[in-house]
């Protein structure tokens, strides 16, 4: 009876090192990575860097990730329109940008 529950602990230690990601070998504790899908979000860079939202063009703008010519358009548009953006969330007043859109290119555009 004492050689079956030494085996079931021996088994269920080795299953709990195998599922933890952890191995002992000669005293050595060695971690293995556990993979899990994890939604990690990091931006796309900008391949020529940070932009000024009044003084941009519509090349300027398309560089963006997310922005293409037809939304560059709209930005400028609006900005002929009702003048100068004074803040981010000013932007939000063009069609095609929402939140998370503003949220996605704000790390590449400043107002001066």
């Amino acid at each position: 009876m004492k050689s079956k529950a030494s085996l079931l602990l021996i088994c269920l230690s080795v299953l709990f090192c195998i599922f933890s990601g952890i191995s002992y070998s000669a005293g050595i504790r060695k971690s293995f990575p556990v993979f899990r899908h994890e939604r990690v979000f990091t931006p796309p860079s900008a391949p020529q860097g940070i932009i000024s939202v009044n003084e941009a063009e519509t090349e300027d703008w398309i560089k963006i990730p997310g922005i293409g010519e037809s939304l560059a358009s709209a930005i400028l548009e609006e900005k002929n329109k009702h003048g100068p953006f004074y803040y981010p969330e000013d932007l939000l007043s063009v069609r095609g940008i929402g939140s998370s859109k503003l949220k996605m290119i704000r790390p590449w555009i400043f107002l001066d």
